[in-house]
């Protein structure tokens, strides 16, 4: 094969990214990816791997994080183009909206300023529809790529920090971004396939919280839908297109939905899986956004996918690839991600405190105890935990029947004053 350019996809282990990334090596290209950890490598590889990728010679990762420069201009260097998806998405509103505004806005110049030093041709950047129609009422309105959401309207941290990040990109480019050029991609709910376990906010938030029975009643707001694998195969087409330098696309299938029609959709479809959806009443039309997907259409000659095989090839991935855990498994995952909280970054440290359905466990002899009983709940057997000579190193190692299926999980900690500095975990079945 003959290898083509290479491009940077930031944010690797997310939902875009990993779409992002499949189709580019699919394509022929070298591809460098950003993780927050390199211990998290094996998460992308894995997902590839599931998708049919054996030769991983063209893809390199790098360690970097949008809150600090470390790790950006090696991550760029090189690099003829830069598909810029990581941004983070909560499920749960931060009590300081700076939470999100900050890594959103200053990561996203620092991937530009890298980009700019290192010669790349065109910067792609995810932004998103939060970014576009969240301050006009949408009743008798279309949505087009001209509106633009107002960053001081009473809106949510989320969609504030998407668009006062684009916004600061494009005046990026105006005032000191030299000869790089920028497109910007805009989706709405990104729906569709799951791979290797890769789960994304529009699952969880939506379509398992429907399927589980937890979503009770249809709110009175609508919502365009979109395939993850049409938002990375836009990606690539506008990275490539000569005349998408300064442009913004909207990425979405034709329609909207409410939960209500979600929750028709699996029932109509996929009825074994619809036992535990509540009775969901519909909206009035009126609450129907409307959102025009032509510019797209028309520039890349692009057919979308329906929002109904979007939803639906979610719902039938979603509980694939992944691994039903107990909760003491679960709480560890979280803990690879979630250094800053004292509940989950201390995990079996003296220091440690868990809460756990109104119950403290503090220090590592009660937690042993907690993962004992939660083990015996779950029929699981976590062995003894080692520490090395030093005591910096801890692994266990859980087995039992999970979903059904018997599996071996392994963790490596390395603890650094009594803070788990990093955690890899592994698993065989």
């Amino acid at each position: 094969m003959n290898y083509k350019e290479t491009v940077l996809v930031t944010g690797g282990t997310g939902f875009v990214g990993i779409r992002t990334i499949l189709q580019l090596l699919q394509q022929g290209y070298d591809v460098h990816t950003t993780l927050r950890s390199l211990s998290r490598k094996d998460e992308i590889i894995n997902a590839l791997q599931v998708e049919g990728i054996t030769n991983f010679e063209q893809l390199c990762f790098f360690e970097a994080d949008l809150t600090n420069d470390t790790g950006w201009d090696e991550a760029a260097k090189d690099c003829t183009y830069v598909l810029h998806v990581a941004s983070p998405f909560p499920l749960v509103e931060p009590e300081d909206e700076n939470e999100l505004i900050i890594p959103a806005r200053d990561g996203t110049l620092r991937v530009l300023k890298a980009a700019k030093k290192a010669g790349v041709k065109r910067v792609v950047l995810t932004s998103s529809f939060a970014a576009v129609g969240f301050s006009i009422s949408p009743k008798g309105h279309l949505f087009t790529e001209e509106d633009w959401t107002d960053e001081n309207a009473p809106i949510q941290p989320y969609i504030k920090s998407k668009t006062i990040a684009e916004k600061a990109a494009w005046n990026f480019i105006k005032e000191s971004g030299g000869d790089i050029e920028l497109t910007v991609i805009n989706p709405v709910g990104i729906f569709g396939p799951i791979i290797g376990g890769i789960i994304p906010a529009s699952y969880n938030g939506a379509i398992k919280a429907i399927i589980d029975g937890t979503v009770t009643e249809s709110p009175a707001f609508t919502f365009a839908v979109v395939d993850v694998r049409d938002v990375a195969w836009l990606h690539i087409q506008a990275m490539l297109h000569p005349k998408a330098n300064g442009e913004r696309f909207i990425a979405a299938s034709d329609g909207a939905v409410s939960f209500y029609d979600i929750a028709r959709i699996i029932k109509n479809e996929r009825t074994e899986k619809a036992g535990r959806i509540a009775d969901l009443k519909p909206v009035g039309e009126d609450f129907y956004v409307h959102i025009s997907n032509r510019k797209a259409k028309d520039f890349f000659n692009w057919n979308p996918i329906p929002k109904e095989e979007a939803i639906l090839a979610s719902v039938d991935t979603g509980d694939k690839g992944t691994i039903k855990l107990p909760k003491v498994l679960s709480d560890l995952i979280r803990a690879q991600d979630n250094f800053g909280s004292a509940a989950y970054a201390n995990c079996f440290s003296e220091k440690a405190i868990i809460f756990d359905e109104g119950k403290t466990y503090i220090g590592r002899t009660e937690i042993q105890r907690w993962v004992h009983i939660t083990n015996e709940e779950y029929k699981t057997v976590m062995k003894p935990i080692y520490y090395s000579a030093t005591g910096q190193i801890l692994k266990a190692e859980v087995s039992g029947n999970f979903d059904g299926s018997p599996i071996v999980l392994n963790y490596h900690f390395e603890i650094v004053d009594n803070l788990v500095a990093s955690l890899k975990i592994t698993f065989t079945v």
